[in-house]
């Protein structure tokens, strides 16, 4: 498996050159500099000229050091450039002041908007629908 992966929806690989609607990050690791680049790259390599609806980060561990790497990665990509209506981080909280100041950190990139922050997988739901699974 690969450090990072970029998965684009159906439609968006169908149509990629239009619209890119929605945008799943996956790492291995958030320990060190190295995620913030690579989810900045990945960023503007994918977003740059679009808008996009929905984001979808997925990391092992949600701590101190990822949520900066976070914060470190929106601030040189998402603002202003980008509208995000929903963006949702997937990983482990290893506790719940993680938890409250990655929402602060969200807030300040999707601010009016709404953002999810989920301590597991919601396997019965399709996050880009928001419909269960069939």
């Amino acid at each position: 498996m690969m450090a990072f992966e970029v998965r684009l929806n159906d439609q968006a690989r169908l149509q990629l050159g239009e619209e890119i609607r929605f945008l799943h990050l996956k790492s291995q690791f958030t320990s060190d500099t190295g995620f913030q680049q690579l989810l900045i790259n990945n960023l503007k390599s994918y977003i740059s000229s679009f808008e996009l609806e929905r984001l979808l980060i997925e990391v092992p561990t949600l701590n101190s050091e990822s949520n900066e790497q976070l914060k470190l990665a929106f601030e040189n990509i998402i603002k202003p450039r980008i509208k995000i209506k929903v963006a949702l981080i997937i990983g482990v909280a290893t506790d719940a002041e993680s938890l409250t100041e990655l929402k602060l950190i969200l807030g300040n990139f999707i601010n009016a908007f709404t953002f999810k922050i989920l301590n597991t997988v919601e396997a019965g739901v399709d996050w880009l629908t928001e419909q269960p699974k069939q």
